[in-house]
């Protein structure tokens, strides 16, 4: 499985359907993949705000084997989604975007998207596990959402 083009579909849903609900390309915020240093990254935060993603994790559940022999295995694979921007309650605030987020996602298939490669046929529609306040420094809103979706392997 192939977790960065899973992560790169995340963000190209996310970007169309950011940009197709945002009032104006002001109003929008940048989607990316979470930062390497964090810490400074945060201390420079885009005006608009920024909705990052992350691997979070995987837990596969007890293989089965088939009556062909095929050993099948799924995978519950979890993605963070965080929503990092200056704004609480405004209508470009961070409430707006964490409904927004959770719409674009929830029913979603990684596989729907041409990129993320056949493997990703097999994987279920995501959801919405988890909503978080992190924290809030400086008037910098900070939550985390966190996504699943499960994913069927076969092995031989």
């Amino acid at each position: 499985m192939n977790l960065l083009e899973a992560e790169n579909a995340i963000k190209t849903r996310l970007e169309a359907q950011i940009k197709a609900t945002a009032t104006t390309d002001f109003d929008a915020p940048i989607v990316d993949s979470f930062p390497k240093d964090p810490v400074q990254h945060f201390e420079n935060i885009n005006p608009q705000g920024e909705i990052l993603v992350i691997f979070a994790g995987a837990v596969p559940t007890i293989p089965e084997p088939n009556r062909e022999g095929v050993v099948v295995q799924d995978v519950a694979i979890d993605w963070v989604v965080s929503v990092v921007m200056p704004n609480l309650t405004s209508h470009t605030g961070i409430y707006n975007w964490i409904e927004k987020v959770k719409d674009a996602l929830t029913g979603w298939h990684i596989g729907d998207d041409t990129d993320a490669g056949t493997e990703w046929d097999n994987s279920g529609p995501m959801y919405c596990t988890n909503i978080q306040f992190i924290e809030e420094q400086g008037g910098i809103w900070y939550y985390e959402m966190t996504f699943q979706h499960i994913l069927e392997e076969s092995e031989t």
